[in-house]
């Protein structure tokens, strides 16, 4: 069976979690229902999935959070919400940041660079790993990409 890409319909609706790697770091994004870039195929990436869930259970290790970059984006949200008259009250920004980091946390535990894809196809860093400890196994399964394939901001 060969391995076929995401039908936009699909992933257009969806936070998919995406694993690639360039050089010798691995990296893991939520396409935060944006498009898929071409170098993620939907069978592999399922295979990969299911692995790295699977170690998420035993994941402990320690985590670097681009704190900025993520303040900044929970500030624009909440100016988003001010914008329709939510009152700032009604925000728990702690809470909406443990809340956004979580999920990147975790997959930066397991040993991936963890990032979201903006509107515009670029990637940020949420969180990353402070030690790699990926297994090998599973590393030589993830898409080889070239740095000029993907735009990281």
């Amino acid at each position: 069976m060969s391995d076929i890409h995401y039908y936009s319909n699909y992933a257009n609706t969806r936070d998919i979690d995406c694993f690639f790697r360039i050089g010798n770091m691995a990296y893991h994004f939520a396409s935060n229902g944006q498009p898929i870039p071409p170098f993620i195929t939907r069978n592999t990436n399922i295979k990969i999935q299911t692995a790295v869930y699977a170690l998420q259970t035993n994941s402990t290790g320690d985590v670097d959070v681009n704190v900025d970059f993520v303040n900044g984006l929970i500030q624009n949200e909440i100016a988003l919400y001010d914008s329709v008259q939510v009152p700032q009250e009604e925000f728990n920004v702690e809470q909406m940041i443990i809340n956004y980091v979580e999920s990147f946390q975790e997959m930066a535990r397991v040993g991936f660079v963890s990032m979201d894809l903006d509107e515009e196809g670029v990637f940020h860093i949420i969180a990353s790993p402070t030690i790699q400890e990926l297994p090998q196994e599973l590393f030589e399964k993830l898409p080889e990409v070239r740095e000029d394939q993907v735009r990281i901001g």
